[in-house]
């Protein structure tokens, strides 16, 4: 049996029992205070909650207050005096009060909901004991502040820049993660880029001083390690910052990073910004970051808005001041026939004299208003076409400004859709092309004044363009030549008759290393469609429309060019004669030698038909044959003395003919077309006659043993239009000499030199090269030309051309044969030669002459003087060392002015017969002298002086 005593007490535990196990098992957090200052005990909840035991939170009860108060914003409230002290002194319950604190195992800071209840003994009047009993509203409270952060940012965005948007943005995220340092990054992972955007408020005031620079854009291998969340493309913490082995230094001036949280922003995959804050006073939670990463993803889509409308605005606000700059009207009308305005752009002013507001207003309100009456029409429908095809339109007009003037513009513009489909607007722009317009005029006018000009000029002058060959201009000039047909053409094909641009094209020299017109380039060239010589001036210049193209201008340089030719060949005609002067002269004085001592041996020799005769007959042929070659030479060189008469040339023809047949192979076919003519020519026969042998000779030559030759002569009369050869000869009759044959042909390249001496084709010992020059010296000599047709494979045609004797008679006269003349008379013979003077002496000795001989003038002289009377006749050498011929005579004729004189030359251009006898002197002879021609001139020079 329990006594009442035991039976309380045993109540009185179990009560106790009850209590502490209900104490324990509630889900609320207890905390029983003794005094403000001491905890007397808490509950299993309150241990959980807190995070900390009964020890460790008196311990820090001891030093600050265990539960931060707090407004629902989270904002402290006064901390001098705290709840629970409040009750203890006035012993009033509180209920609903909100507190922060932190629980050290989880790191979280919590939000918690307290109520704090005083305790009384019975008929205390002051708390003995104050239970808080608390619960963790962590969660809702961070719903609740996650709801009014997005209303917050709804309800101020339309109020803030995008930068003050930013800013805001992270300065609440800071406040609500307790981070003083936060950061925003625009992201371009295409370019792999970050650009700067902006910092929270407490980083750039108390942290940062490096000033960065909203939209400062640089790499992402120049960020550090807190680009991990790209990297990673998650939300990074980094609680230790000074222990990353892979973080880079900071730059001078920026916060020192003790802990940082930086999360991505993505959208459809990709990371469109970057969002951090650092600093925070304990280590970032996953609570944060969730927080942090919350806040980052409901900001953008705001941010994103904003971004794109300060994109629109500063696009807008760009697109109205390049508007309200450009030198024209921006306009926008209806599809209608009065135009009505929708918009104008302030440049309306400038233009028309109008104002925006005046064009708008109901007064005006039109395009058309402003467009010249004669020209509505067509705008309207220039306009209305373009906008059925779906295309732009362009149509220039006048406009009639506010002032009365007009001015030409140009409109381009195209169809947009309007307030309704049924009302479909034209937009465009207005531009005022008056001086333009007025420039072109002036440049067309000055470019049918330089037309005017080229056509006026004697040359040939034509545009082409220097890509295409085009031709793009000719002149009256080259029209003549080349016919209208040349405009459009390609130049090398009208103009050179080549079938591509031709190799001597100077388009590639006519630009310098900028592609600008260079200097001018000439340059000389035969055309193959004139036929006539030009000097080419091209130079690059610029067409219409600033186009580059090549101009030349051409002179016809024939006549210069021909003069050339000659002036060249009379140099060297004049070179060879000297030097076949020179052969002629002393080769003339061996062929005296030889033929005076052939013919005084055959006149010793007489009738017999020894075979000594017969040899020296041989010496005498071949010093006849070595005359005719020195007589060809000279006649080559015009230096011969010809002996023009009127002839007959069809004799000589034919005479020829028959000489060929029985010369040239039989594989050679002779055809002669000989018309016999009563025209004469004045001519010398041996030079005719050697004029066709050689251009048969040269024919035999081309048809290399076989082939035809065509020999032909006839009357034709030449007129005005004639080939460039026969240029100079003057109209009238002639009489045409051709030889055809039907050899090789002559090579185009070489046509111009076959003419010139020693140029040959053939090989070495075959030919001499000068048939054909002597041929022409002969032609020329006789005022007449020739002419050659020749085509390679097809044969070649010679035409000499002598111009027909007017005197219709002439006289045929023979001289017939007599015996030699002698005589018994003194003769002096003076010549250098000593073998030339003693062959004439002996010849004068046979013919019964005297003779004394000196082979030095000055002695021939000295013996003369001693006596002028004792010689009946002197014969004197022409050129000799000291004293000429001339000289010599000229002293006799003064000591004795009846003194008979002949002078002997072998080639001199000092004197000739004429000017012989003007000295005075009785007779000229060339050597080599015959004995029939020196017993002849003797006798008669001598039979003078008797007379």
């Amino acid at each position: 049996m329990h006594t009442p005593d035991q039976q309380q007490s045993d109540c009185l535990r179990q009560s106790e029992e009850q209590y502490r196990a209900l104490f324990e098992s509630m889900q609320e957090g207890v905390i029983y205070f003794s005094g403000p200052r001491e905890i007397e005990r808490m509950n299993s909840a309150a241990h959980h909650i807190l995070g900390r035991s009964l020890a460790e939170v008196r311990q820090r009860y001891a030093k600050a207050a265990l539960l931060t108060l707090v407004d629902e914003h989270g904002l402290r409230l006064n901390p001098q005096t705290d709840s629970i002290a409040r009750c203890f002194a006035t012993g009033q319950a509180e209920t609903g009060a909100l507190f922060t604190t932190f629980n050290p195992q989880s790191g979280r800071d919590l939000w918690l909901v307290a109520n704090v209840t005083p305790q009384f003994k019975e008929y205390g009047v002051t708390p003995y004991q104050v239970i808080v009993t608390f619960n963790d509203i962590t969660d809702q409270m961070r719903t609740r502040h996650g709801r009014r952060f997005r209303l917050w940012l709804l309800e101020n965005s339309h109020r803030w820049t995008m930068a003050e948007l930013l800013r805001q943005t992270l300065d609440k995220i800071g406040e609500h993660t307790g981070s003083p340092i936060g950061f925003y990054h625009f992201v371009d992972e295409a370019q792999g880029t970050l650009s700067l955007q902006m910092w929270s408020s407490a980083t750039q005031e108390r942290f940062c001083r490096i000033g960065g620079k909203s939209g400062a854009t640089y790499a992402f291998d120049k960020a550090g390690v807190w680009l991990d969340a790209l990297r990673q493309r998650t939300t990074v913490v980094h609680n230790d910052y000074a222990s990353l082995p892979q973080r880079k230094g900071m730059p001078e001036g920026h916060a020192t990073v003790v802990r940082e949280l930086v999360t991505p922003i993505v959208r459809d995959g990709t990371i469109v910004a970057i969002l951090g804050v650092g600093n925070k006073e304990r280590d970032y939670t996953e609570e944060d970051a969730a927080l942090v990463q919350h806040f980052a993803d409901l900001s953008w889509d705001l941010v994103e808005r904003k971004r794109v409308e300060e994109e629109r605005r500063e696009s807008r606000r760009k697109l109205n001041s390049l508007i309200s700059n450009l030198p024209g009207m921006a306009f926008s009308v209806e599809d209608n026939e009065q135009r009505t305005f929708h918009f104008v752009s302030d440049g309306c002013l400038e233009l028309t004299g109008y104002s925006a507001r005046e064009l708008m207003s109901p007064a005006m309100g039109s395009l058309a208003a402003l467009i010249h009456p004669h020209d509505r029409a067509r705008v309207v429908a220039a306009a209305r076409q373009a906008l059925a095809e779906n295309r732009f339109h362009e149509v220039e007009y006048r406009l009639c400004l506010a002032d009365g003037r007009e001015r030409i513009v140009l409109e381009r513009g195209s169809g947009v859709t309007g307030r309704s489909a049924d009302t479909p607007l034209i937009e465009g722009f207005v531009t005022d092309i008056t001086e333009q317009k007025n420039a072109a005029e002036r440049i067309a006018d000055s470019h049918r004044q330089l037309l005017t000009i080229l056509d006026s000029i004697e040359a040939q002058i034509f545009v082409a363009d220097m890509e295409t060959h085009e031709v793009l201009f000719v002149n009256r000039k080259m029209k003549d030549l080349f016919g209208d047909h040349a405009l459009g053409q390609l130049c090398y094909r009208v103009f050179q008759n080549q079938e591509r641009p031709c190799g001597f094209c100077t388009n590639n020299q006519l630009l310098d290393e900028r592609g600008e017109p260079g200097p001018v380039r000439q340059w000389e060239r035969f055309n193959p469609v004139t036929g006539r010589w030009y000097v080419h001036y091209d130079r690059a210049v610029r067409w219409l429309g600033g186009k580059i193209v090549r101009m030349q201008v051409a002179f016809d340089n024939t006549d210069r060019k021909e003069s050339e030719l000659k002036l060249r060949q009379m140099q060297k005609m004049e070179a060879i004669g000297l030097l076949a002067g020179g052969v002629a002269h002393d080769f003339n004085n061996i062929l005296s030698v030889i033929l005076g001592y052939a013919t005084m041996a055959l006149d010793e020799l007489g009738s017999s038909s020894s075979r000594v005769k017969r040899d020296v007959l041989q010496i005498q042929k071949a010093g006849l044959r070595a005359r005719d070659l020195v007589k060809q030479i000279l006649s080559f060189c015009h230096q011969s003395e010809e002996h023009f008469q009127p002839l007959k040339p069809h004799l000589i023809v034919k005479e020829v003919v028959k000489m060929l047949r029985s010369s040239f192979p039989s594989t050679i076919a002779i055809t002669s077309r000989i018309a016999v003519l009563d025209a004469l020519v004045l001519a010398d026969p041996s030079q005719i006659h050697q004029v066709l042998m050689n251009l048969c000779t040269n024919a035999l030559h081309a048809m290399k043993g076989s082939g035809e030759l065509l020999i032909e002569l006839e009357q034709t009369d030449l007129h005005q239009k004639r080939r460039r050869e026969l240029q100079d000869l003057p109209s009238g009759p002639y009489l045409r000499l051709s030889v055809k044959d039907s050899g090789t042909g002559i090579p185009p390249e070489i046509v111009d030199k076959i003419f010139d001496p020693f140029f040959t084709t053939k090989k070495e010992g075959e030919g001499t090269g000068l048939g054909l020059a002597v041929v022409l010296g002969i032609v020329k000599a006789h005022k007449g030309a020739v002419t050659v047709d020749s085509k390679p494979e097809q044969g070649t045609t010679f035409s000499v051309y002598l111009p027909v004797f007017q005197q219709q008679t002439a006289e045929e006269t023979a001289e017939e044969l007599e015996e030699l003349p002698r005589g018994e008379e003194t003769i002096l013979i003076v010549d250098d030669e000593p073998a030339v003077a003693m062959a004439m002496a002996r010849m004068l000795n046979t013919l019964g002459y005297s003779t004394e001989v000196f082979t030095d003038s000055s002695k021939a002289f000295e013996a003369y003087t001693r006596d002028p009377t004792l010689f009946d006749l002197v014969i004197t050498d022409m050129t000799m060392p000291r004293f000429t011929g001339v000289a010599i005579a000229r002293a006799m004729l003064a000591l004795r002015p009846d003194q008979p004189i002949i002078i002997c030359t072998g080639y001199t251009e000092a004197i000739n017969e004429a000017g012989a006898k003007a000295e005075g002197i009785r007779a000229f002879l060339v050597k080599p002298v015959s004995l029939a021609t020196l017993a002849q001139a003797v006798r008669r020079v001598l039979n003078q002086r008797e007379g």
